[in-house]
């Protein structure tokens, strides 16, 4: 029996565990995962959490409502886009123009979800984005209707 540092006799204590252990069909080193998953089990892993998969459907569909909304605005006539640069785009080929959002959405999106987070830290950041991402279509709902 080994005696480590005050422990009294007859009590053996808990060594740390160096092995690696599986988790949800990943091998997880310390609570994270390990370091060499390649970017698809990296994301398989990272959706296997369902608040993960929530706040993710969430910024999509706020993103998908905003490109709809403004699209419906702009077809009104009685608005014009805010964003200048996006502007001329909108105006010349709309339907390229939003593809082009959606893609650099989904890029952000990746990069946020490969980004060697911890899950909490993660949620908040995925939250905070889905909740910034409401502002846009919020905001154009209530201008179509004249609230604002």
């Amino acid at each position: 029996m080994r005696r480590l540092g005050g422990a009294p006799d007859g009590v053996r204590l808990a060594e740390a565990q160096a092995e690696a252990v599986e988790l949800v069909g990943h091998v997880v080193a310390r609570g994270r995962p390990a370091p060499e998953m390649s970017v698809r089990e990296r994301l398989r892993h990272v959706f296997s959490y369902r608040d993960t998969r929530a706040l993710v459907f969430i910024f999509l569909a706020t993103q998908i409502l905003d490109a709809g909304t403004t699209a419906y605005a702009l077809q009104t006539g009685r608005f014009r886009e805010g964003n200048p640069i996006f502007g001329s785009v909108v105006d010349a080929q709309p339907y390229l123009a939003y593809m082009a959002k959606l893609g650099i959405v989904f890029f952000v999106l990746i990069t946020l979800l490969l980004l060697r987070l911890r899950w909490r830290m993660r949620r908040m950041v995925l939250g905070l984005f889905a909740l910034v991402s409401l502002v846009a279509p919020v905001a154009n709902l209530l201008r179509i209707s004249g609230h604002l």
